[in-house]
């Protein structure tokens, strides 16, 4: 009979503290989706300096046979640098 006691009142104690640790949340790190996408420009500025250079920018747009023209005509401040204005604008 002692040994019930004993045990009943180890799973009370149990119980007690599992219901204290039950409203506590452990944190979460930000799920997809509460997550900002990555833009166009966040992916070509690898060195993350605000700004792409012209080998940055080659380099995510090898496929684009006119990728130096494309960025001197978007550098308008002729800088060597897409600033993320730059980069968007149309």
């Amino acid at each position: 009979m002692k040994k019930i006691s004993v045990l009943l009142g180890l799973f009370g104690i149990l119980a007690i503290m599992t219901a204290g640790f039950a409203g506590v949340k452990s944190p979460k790190s930000p799920s997809a989706s509460t997550r900002k996408p990555m833009t166009r420009f966040a992916l070509e500025d690898k060195d993350k300096d605000s700004k792409i250079s012209l080998k940055e920018f080659t380099a995510y747009n090898r496929k684009l046979k006119n990728a130096n023209a494309v960025f001197k005509a978007k550098d308008k401040d002729n800088d060597g640098y897409l600033t993320e204005e730059e980069f968007n604008a149309k």
